[in-house]
């Protein structure tokens, strides 16, 4: 056994934890116990980590090193990989407050706001913290600088849906509150962290909750890569493209009534602006996708169990009396999984999946668009192949050569066929078609 306390006739049980007390983690003796095997200091170090980040989500960083920790004594331990990636991207946010100085000072207006922010931060954040957010290199000046930042983050997104894709029959049951907080901004500034030159972690229970077992089935953790796959796309399209010289064209026309075309040719006086960054991370969006319909099949066949009928009703009580807490009380994810076969209209949800597999796959999907001519509706039919936006991605957006009507709006490509999304060809009809300008 990893924890065992001795006790006696005359012995008293220990005080419940109370908000305000102090709790230590001792690594040092944890790891030099010749009683403990490696796989067992492991697995207590993680269980202190989780109490810790249980207790005191701000103190992610001390627990970051714990885990790591564990993770050298077994590099197999599945609790300890589950929240050194949960911890990740805000591990990835060391020294922010610093780093983004030059940036977040550029103007009159953005400093005042910036130095508005490290004064509230200063003075109603715990000094670990403070200290953490604050020890960096003033090494965001630019765009670009921004967009690797974003990056980072990105990736630290990804190695929870790698960690979650991987670990679906892990079986790990999480000893955490009902709710597991963490954040950033929720404490404060008394309920600190710090770690002494013997390793020893000592923190303040800034919340106290009952501990509550949780388990980690192959449905919450499809359903947890999936959340994280959600961030990793949506950060990708975010960043895809080299946004350089923005800013200055927003401080140039800031409060000014201008039309697209001006921003347009001012942007691209900047030769990296539009340039694809990262084709790599365009690709990986198919995998991505195709994951997720998987995941939903799977869901579906599941139901049975994802979302039992008998526990529908968040009001019903078990044998002791307590709220069932949901359809899947004593899994992550307790309110269930439900999943209609069919959507509002009675499609069939497989059809809508085969097509978005097709579509993910490379091949052809013949869509229709609205077109409305002084209150006259019509429909025109165009070939699309969508995989075309992610598998191969125009290389510079400045080569489409855009041409703009009277109201600045792009009405003419040089490629009629986008980069091949459109097989066909068929953007500047579209254009002409939703042309709205002198209407």
């Amino acid at each position: 056994m990893l924890l065992a306390v001795a006790t006696s006739g005359c012995t008293r049980p220990a005080a419940a934890p109370k908000v305000g007390d102090s709790k230590t983690i001792d690594t040092k003796a944890i790891l030099t116990n010749p009683k403990l095997q490696s796989n067992e200091k492991a697995e207590l170090l993680a269980r202190s980590s989780e109490e810790m980040l249980t207790m005191n989500p701000a103190a992610f960083m001390f627990a970051d090193r714990v885990l790591e920790l564990a993770l050298k004594e077994d590099p197999k331990n599945t609790r300890a990989q589950f929240y050194k990636a949960l911890v990740k991207p805000l591990v990835a946010l060391k020294g922010i407050a610093n780093r983004v100085k030059p940036i977040a000072t550029s103007t009159a207006e953005s400093k005042a706001h910036y130095d508005e922010t490290i004064a509230k931060m200063d003075a109603q954040t715990p000094e670990s913290l403070r200290v953490f957010l604050t020890d960096g290199p003033q090494d965001i000046a630019t765009e670009k600088d921004i967009q690797r930042f974003i990056d980072e983050q990105t990736a630290a997104w990804d190695g929870i849906r790698l960690f979650m894709k991987a670990n679906k029959e892990s079986g790990l049951v999480l000893y955490a509150p009902t709710t597991l907080s963490i954040a950033l901004g929720a404490q404060e500034k008394w309920c600190d962290a710090s770690q002494d030159q013997n390793g020893v972690v000592t923190y303040r229970l800034c919340t106290v909750h009952e501990k509550t077992e949780f388990k980690l089935a192959a449905a919450d953790a499809e359903a947890l890569q999936h959340v994280a796959a959600a961030i990793v796309v949506y950060q990708t399209l975010l960043n895809h493209r080299d946004l350089s010289g923005v800013i200055a064209v927003i401080n140039k026309f800031k409060n000014q009534n201008v039309n697209g075309e001006v921003v347009y040719n001012e942007l691209t006086k900047n030769k990296d602006f539009s340039v694809l960054r990262n084709a790599g991370g365009m690709k990986a969006l198919v995998g991505m996708g195709l994951d997720v319909i998987s995941g939903l099949r799977y869901v579906l066949k599941m139901q049975a169990s994802l979302c039992p009928a008998n526990k529908a009703d968040l009001g019903q009580r078990n044998e002791k009396g307590q709220p069932y807490g949901g359809a899947r009380a004593g899994y992550v994810f307790a309110n269930g999984m439900c999943l209609s076969p069919t959507d509002s209209k009675g499609h069939s949800v497989e059809y809508v999946w085969k097509t978005v597999e097709l579509a993910l796959n490379g091949g052809n999907y013949n869509s229709t668009y609205e077109i409305n001519r002084n209150g006259t509706i019509s429909e025109r039919s165009i070939m699309t192949r969508p995989a075309m936006l992610l598998t191969n991605p125009i290389q510079d957006l400045k080569t489409l050569k855009f041409k703009f009507n009277a109201c600045g709006q792009i009405n003419q490509l040089s490629d009629d066929t986008l980069g091949g999304a459109l097989p066909a060809g068929g953007a500047n009809q579209y254009l002409t078609d939703v042309d709205t300008c002198n209407m």
